[in-house]
């Protein structure tokens, strides 16, 4: 078992969205949460995430679990530029960077910033982060997006497009658990087929908002 959910209570002013709410997720599994609008699906993933701390109850993760989720709004994100956007959000990634690109001009003759260096650059091999930016490119343009505007900025992409990018973020993640919001809402065929051609093989679990029934044909259960 990778999480543990127990929120006792969960309400917006006179609305109460959870009481007495159990659930509990295993290494691996797919999970797909099913509910009208307003039931409190999306209020999950903002718990999950640690967005949302106002509930009684607890959210027990394994050690060291790293959880990665696609954002629905890219308020105050506009001028980011996609690369940096989706690697800034990626695990360690701008830690271990820095580290990478400071510490040779000043660690010297410091054995423990050798040390420390001689770390970060085996995790960051491990992560595969070294050819990550390439990789995210060519995901990028195989749910096509053009080649030009993935130097752009996340402003300049539409409300599908920036689907995308969440997806590939996503995917590049190496997480161990993946937060997944209506992920094929308005897909043409090409990316659903990318989508679900990830969503068979990934060996991370994975919590999916959605009723799309391609999608659902192979989850492992639905709550």
């Amino acid at each position: 078992m990778i999480a543990n959910i127990e929120i006792d209570d969960k309400s917006y002013g006179d609305k109460m969205l959870y009481s007495g709410l159990e659930m509990k997720l295993n290494a691996g599994e797919r999970v797909d949460l099913i509910g009208r609008n307003g039931t409190g699906k999306t209020t999950l993933f903002n718990i999950l995430t640690g967005a949302d701390t106002d509930f009684a109850g607890v959210v027990d993760f394994r050690k060291n679990l790293v959880v990665i989720d696609s954002r629905q709004e890219h308020h105050g994100f506009e001028d980011r530029l996609i690369l940096e956007y989706i690697l800034d959000d990626l695990p360690e990634y701008s830690k271990l960077k820095h580290i990478l690109d400071t510490y040779p001009e000043k660690m010297g003759t410091s054995m423990k910033m050798m040390e420390e260096y001689s770390e970060v650059l085996e995790r960051f091999t491990v992560l595969g982060y070294f050819t990550v930016e390439e990789e995210i490119e060519r995901s990028l343009i195989a749910y096509q997006i053009d080649a030009d505007k993935i130097k752009g900025k996340i402003g300049q992409l539409s409300g599908g497009q920036k689907r995308f990018v969440e997806l590939v973020k996503v995917q590049h993640a190496r997480a161990d658990l993946a937060l997944i919001d209506e992920p094929t809402n308005h897909m043409d065929y090409v990316a659903k087929e990318l989508f679900l051609e990830w969503f068979r093989a990934t060996k991370e679990a994975v919590v999916v908002i959605t009723h799309d029934r391609d999608v659902l044909h192979h989850v492992d259960r639905i709550i």
